[in-house]
């Protein structure tokens, strides 16, 4: 009777967690591909895809407009970081991480991006996982630069210009 109920107990539990992946295979939150544009969670964006405005990350992360980069956008998703812990750090934590990878790959001094002088000033922030999508196995942040200003092209490319200097004055 004992090994019964360990039995049944073990099978509700496995159930239980075969539900969690296939619920979060199934939500549709997986990495995009490259050249995907539209309505993306922030999940989904990944190295390269420019997005038409800079997200607010004081709040839960809202869907995300990926544009190509030739068009005008406020950030751009520069580099990602893979967290090589088991372990969730917390929020704070995985974001120091990730900034001090970004510093170190996304500062100018670095050469990593050479800034045509024609682009704007830019600011990046770091994209990290919640503590619920670290339990179902993610473990990539994201090092997004950051403009007020519109920018056309890509700070990754190299190609990044102010998109206003393309507007047509008549």
């Amino acid at each position: 009777m004992f090994a019964t109920m360990i039995a049944a107990i073990a099978l509700i539990v496995g159930g239980i967690g075969w539900a969690g992946v296939l619920t979060y295979r199934s939500s549709g939150v997986k990495p995009a591909t490259q050249g995907t544009t539209g309505t993306l969670h922030t999940g989904q964006v990944i190295t390269g895809m420019c997005i038409k405005e800079a997200p607010d990350l004081t709040e839960d992360p809202e869907p995300v407009e990926v544009v190509n980069c030739v068009d005008p956008h406020h950030a751009e998703a520069l580099v990602s970081y893979t967290f090589t812990s088991t372990d969730w750090p917390g929020t704070p934590a995985a974001r120091q991480e990730v900034m001090e990878f970004c510093a170190a790959q996304v500062d100018p001094a670095s050469g990593f991006i050479e800034t045509p002088p024609e682009a704007p000033a830019y600011e990046w922030l770091a994209w990290v996982p919640s503590a619920d999508t670290w339990q179902l196995g993610d473990r990539t942040g994201v090092c997004v630069i950051t403009t007020e200003r519109p920018v056309a092209g890509s700070y990754g490319a190299g190609t990044a210009h102010d998109a206003t200097a393309d507007a047509v004055v008549s």
